[in-house]
């Protein structure tokens, strides 16, 4: 697991919350040391959505890196 996906780590706790409400309207109350906007779930959803991508793109860099 992850920092950003483990709710008891330091950086998911109630001193990172901004005072608002999650940016996805989930309801949450936003804030995590990897962003202001975000509640810890709606975090982890985008953190992970984001990790996938960027192991999508090293695939395909890897495979133009690779030839024909």
């Amino acid at each position: 697991m992850l920092p950003y996906q483990d709710p008891h780590h330091p950086g998911n706790s109630a001193e990172h919350h901004t005072g608002k409400l999650c940016l996805w309207r989930c309801g949450r109350p936003a804030g995590t040391a990897w962003g202001p906007l975000l509640c810890f779930h709606c975090n982890v959803q985008r953190m992970d959505k984001l990790t996938d991508r960027f192991k999508l793109l090293e695939e395909h860099m890897e495979r133009i890196a690779a030839g024909p």
